[in-house]
């Protein structure tokens, strides 16, 4: 399984949290043909593309899905983790309209651990986020054979690293395990369907 992330996007350059998305700018666009080559080189042709509803991630999926000429499905399951007031405010407008809950944010982003004390009214909580997470994972596990010789999963940066903590720490990692790691747009991560991503080492 090889899990992406979206291209660079309208909603980068204008530091926007969450939200429904905007479209990938054109540095965006470069960076998925760029990593499609790149995968094809290394991996030939996936089976799929899976994406979430999320303006720049389908984007990039389409753009990968239409480069292999393969199908892209959505998946609800790895949308990106819910931020309540914050989602699609700008970091400007979530530190004058919600202070302590950009605050909050801002200093688990910084510090990389300290998930279960992210306090943001509305917000998704971190074990149903990582219940969905894991469901998704649970499932691409169990039809790698037929998803051979693999599939390609586009989402966001809260979720590429979800998918991190579960490859490193297994089925049920705590908020307490959970840390931060820094993903770049389109920077990609290949996970080994018979060992950490389902579970197993």
């Amino acid at each position: 399984m090889v899990f992406l992330r979206h291209g660079h996007s309208q909603k980068n350059a204008l530091d926007r949290h969450g939200g429904p998305g905007l479209p990938l700018t054109g540095q965006g666009r470069d960076q998925v043909r760029d990593v499609a080559k790149e995968l094809a080189s290394s991996f030939g042709t996936p089976s799929r593309v899976f994406f979430c509803d999320r303006v720049h991630i389908e984007e990039t999926a389409r753009l990968l899905a239409d480069s292999f000429g393969v199908a892209h499905d959505s998946d609800e399951r790895i949308r990106p983790m819910g931020l309540g007031v914050l989602d699609g405010l700008s970091r400007a407008e979530a530190a004058e309209k919600y202070p302590e809950a950009a605050d909050s944010l801002q200093r688990w982003r910084e510090l990389g651990r300290g998930l279960e004390r992210l306090n943001i009214p509305l917000g998704e909580d971190f074990e149903s986020f990582r219940a969905r997470t894991e469901s998704f994972v649970a499932e691409r596990c169990a039809e790698a054979a037929a998803e051979a010789p693999y599939t390609i999963t586009v989402t966001s940066n809260s979720t590429i690293i979800m998918l991190v903590n579960i490859a490193e720490h297994g089925v049920g990692v705590t908020a307490s395990q959970y840390r931060n790691v820094i993903t770049a747009n389109a920077e990609y991560t290949v996970f080994d369907t018979e060992t950490v991503a389902c579970g197993k080492g």
